[in-house]
């Protein structure tokens, strides 16, 4: 029955929140990948609330496994010892999604990134697209993102 009813809702038009390309908490998006630039784990690690939930899409196998912020800043540790993020470029701009009855909004946002490997000097590109909640208080809550690590320089 489920299914027959939301193939009839989908003929009418109906808004689900507001979509903003210009909003305070946008900055929450562009700070983040600015400290991702800097390699700032401290800056960056100060911008997520204790609980909040990571998930690499690319690189798991269930949905349901998260990391926390504090695992995810160790994880990033391993990578600047062998990375140096040479450039991070906004691609498009930053959506905010503010979604009815919601009391958080999402940020979708699209990155350029230039990594460079410390040991053999190679220099690659590769596009990371991330999805970011963020509360009342301006913490991320939660975050979702997509990097094909397949694309790290060797």
């Amino acid at each position: 029955q489920l299914k027959w009813q939301k193939a009839y809702d989908a003929w009418s038009t109906r808004t689900n929140g507001t979509i903003y390309k210009d909003h305070p908490m946008i900055a929450k998006s562009r700070l983040l990948y600015a400290y991702i630039a800097l390699g700032d784990l401290e800056s960056m690690r100060a911008l997520y609330a204790d609980n909040a939930s990571i998930r690499d899409v690319m690189s798991i196998t269930d949905l349901k496994e998260t990391k926390t912020p504090d695992e995810e800043m160790e994880m990033l540790k391993e990578f600047y010892s062998d990375y140096e993020v040479m450039d991070v470029t906004e691609i498009g701009y930053p959506d905010l999604l503010e979604y009815e009855g919601a009391n958080d909004v999402t940020i979708i946002s699209w990155w350029e990134m230039t990594v460079k490997n410390k040991k053999s000097g190679n220099i690659s590109k590769g596009y990371h697209h991330s999805q970011i909640t963020v509360n009342k208080e301006g913490l991320i809550t939660s975050e979702d993102y997509y990097w094909n690590p397949g694309l790290l320089p060797k």
